[in-house]
């Protein structure tokens, strides 16, 4: 289980990491946000790693269900944006046919490229 809320009044977002809280400073300030009563639910697999990026957007290695998720802090949606959750494997390709074996540690260039290690497949890999 993932939980993102919202700590009022400040810009942070607290998410629920294997039974660990962290501050992810995603500095959204606009009022049509999230605000502190709104609080998001995501079913992952021991989820390993998360990044922000410039566009509002939190990445999440579900590492059990082998994909990357994304969640939109503007509008709270969830995505799938590599790998088909629980096919495991290593194929490239576009989203639907390419697959993730146990991915984490996602991290975020100045150009907002993502990067994964797809560790059960040891290989760095990269959202396109």
């Amino acid at each position: 289980m993932f939980i993102l809320r919202e700590s009022a009044p400040s810009s942070c977002y607290y998410a629920n990491l294997n039974n660990y809280s962290s501050c992810i400073d995603t500095e959204l300030k606009d009022d049509n946000i999230v605000s502190p009563s709104r609080i998001i639910f995501v079913e992952l697999a021991s989820p390993s790693s998360s990044i922000t990026t410039g566009d509002k957007k939190l990445y999440v290695a579900d590492t059990l269900n082998h994909c990357i998720r994304v969640i939109n802090l503007v509008t709270l949606v969830v995505s799938t944006v590599a790998g088909v959750c629980t096919k495991a494997g290593f194929v490239d390709g576009p989203l639907g046919t390419n697959r993730l074996s146990l991915p984490s540690m996602i991290a975020v260039d100045e150009s907002e490229n993502v990067y994964f290690y797809d560790s059960g497949s040891s290989y760095m890999r990269y959202l396109n």
